[in-house]
């Protein structure tokens, strides 16, 4: 550069000269940094415990409720799809079930559970192609409680809690995913992987007995 140039074409900005301050959301960024963390470690999903189950269904007496929860229990439905259900829908021991988004899949019932429910439909003359349970999931959800009451169970229960309990209890027994997957109708595999999160004590416990 030569003496008496001009530099002004040289001139170099301050950092954040001429630039609109950008203000910080230091709340919204915590509630990011919050919600990345909620995906990457979901909360875990309430369920029944075989006691709970157990107790519940002990104390009930009216032959349409003791098979829907059984069935529910033992086949991990979804409220929806167990109301849908009818004597037609059964085929080779399996409930050919309407998923979520109009998807159509097999459920597997256990033989007693089966049995229950036809001889049910029988004595109480449900039509073969009607509902084997006419009733709707509000009032199946005022049953089930008034039932975990009469149980002395003091906790918020829900229908959906079978479900998850139903994953639980197979996951423990048998610890095969595909087939809960399959069973409860995930897309995603990913989806059934929540239930190992609860197990993960029964893990470490059993890793403790590993020897190398």
């Amino acid at each position: 550069m030569t003496t008496g140039q001009n530099v002004t074409a040289l001139q170099i900005p301050l950092p954040g000269a001429g630039v609109p301050a950008v203000k910080t959301d230091h709340y919204a960024a915590r509630r990011n940094r919050s919600s990345d963390v909620s995906r990457i470690f979901p909360e875990l999903p309430e369920y029944l415990t075989a006691d709970e189950a157990h107790r519940i269904l002990s104390v009930i007496r009216r032959p349409r409720d003791i098979c829907l929860f059984n069935l529910l229990w033992q086949s991990g439905l979804r409220i929806t799809e167990a109301l849908n259900m009818r004597l037609a829908d059964l085929k080779d021991g399996a409930y050919m079930v309407r998923r979520k988004g109009g998807r159509r899949g097999a459920a597997v019932i256990p033989a007693d559970v089966l049995l229950a429910c036809q001889g049910y439909a029988i004595e109480y003359q449900i039509p073969y192609d009607g509902r084997l349970f006419p009733i709707t999931r509000q009032q199946a959800w005022r049953l089930l409680n008034q039932y975990a009451a009469a149980a002395g169970i003091r906790r918020r229960i829900h229908p959906h809690l079978f479900r998850h309990g139903y994953a639980v209890n197979v996951l423990r027994q048998t610890g095969n995913l595909p087939v809960i997957q399959d069973q409860l109708g995930h897309r995603s595999i990913e989806t059934t992987r929540q239930y190992i999160r609860i197990l993960m004590p029964d893990v470490r416990e059993a890793l403790k007995a590993v020897t190398f």
